[in-house]
């Protein structure tokens, strides 16, 4: 959910950008309209010579928004013991090649610790870290956390914190007020001024093959994904003034 409307708000903004589905579920994919039904053309059979690279990038509901889609989960268990020996390599050459064609490359991962969710994560110069606003979601911030330390240790030092975002943020919930002022004071820079709010409208608007900030542009919903792109832009700024890498979000929720 976050990986799609950010990712749509970043080409609505004018930017070039890719959602590459790294879950075998495959429903960052379908939100965003990809434009394509061949299971087959996705990043690992990229990585693996398989296809060509210009036969994965797949169209979306936007001009300015190219889609991979993900591997299923039979491609990932027969070649799960290649995964296992390159995770730290098996994408990061052809996710530089995309580099060059777009400005901000996303990558959706589930909040698993499988082989394949950890080479996608090799392949990232940072990640954004999604954090529902639920006691058991926070209490479990520190398990992430603990897998991206390690990932950056074993395999690709260079990987750095985009940053935290607040999701399904309900103003009207004192489980929320106590969850976000835990966050401010424990989380400090690290979080995004930018909130998600909780709504029903992030469950309906899938059913239209569109992200919401496209379906529904008007809602405040969609004006909370045009900030996050805005503010993530900037630190993307920063970061390229720092001399520091291109920023590829990987999705952890």
């Amino acid at each position: 959910m976050t990986a799609v409307n950010l990712a749509a708000a970043l080409a609505l903004s004018g930017h070039k950008t890719l959602l590459i589905d790294c879950d075998p579920q495959g429903s960052a994919a379908f939100y965003a309209g990809r434009y394509t039904s061949d299971g087959e053309k996705n990043l690992l059979s990229a990585s693996l010579g398989q296809k060509p690279l210009n036969s994965i990038l797949c169209g979306s509901c936007l001009d300015y928004l190219k889609v991979i889609s993900a591997p299923g989960e039979r491609q990932i268990r027969a070649e799960e013991q290649l995964l296992k020996e390159k995770k730290d390599s098996l994408f990061r050459s052809l996710v530089s090649e995309l580099k060059t064609c777009f400005d901000f490359i996303l990558l959706d991962t589930s909040p698993d610790t499988s082989p394949f969710t950890i080479a996608s994560l090799c392949a990232a110069d940072s990640v954004l870290i999604p954090l529902q606003c639920e006691y058991l979601a926070f209490n479990n911030l520190g398990q992430t956390v603990d897998t991206l330390k390690w990932v950056k240790k074993e395999f690709q030092p260079h990987l750095k914190l985009a940053g935290i975002l607040l999701t399904m943020v309900a103003t009207n919930s004192s489980a929320t007020r106590r969850i976000t002022a835990a966050a401010n004071k424990h989380l400090n820079k690290a979080l995004f001024t930018s909130v998600i709010p909780r709504s029903e409208r992030f469950q309906e608007t899938p059913g239209y093959r569109k992200p919401l900030v496209l379906q529904d542009h008007t809602s405040p919903e969609a004006a909370s994904y045009m900030e996050l792109a805005k503010e993530l832009i900037e630190r993307e700024r920063f970061c390229t003034a720092q001399h520091q890498p291109t920023t590829i979000t990987g999705d952890e929720s």
